[in-house]
């Protein structure tokens, strides 16, 4: 089967898009368009104030 492929700048080559270099690159990629506010609730969870988990960032 014949994949497509993509320039993935972290692997400085082409690579498959079904490969896992390429999910990591798409990965870093939403990281990095997240909002610093967006990035803290992601990586350290978000809570409601009091240290409880509360709703993520964006949710309705």
């Amino acid at each position: 089967m014949n994949h497509p492929t993509a320039y993935s700048h972290l692997a400085g080559r082409e690579v498959s898009t079904w490969s896992e270099e390429w999910r990591h690159e798409c990965e870093v990629a939403a990281v990095l368009a997240m909002s610093p506010t967006q990035r803290k609730s992601f990586f350290d969870g978000s809570t409601d104030g009091e240290g409880r988990p509360g709703t993520a960032v964006g949710a309705p």
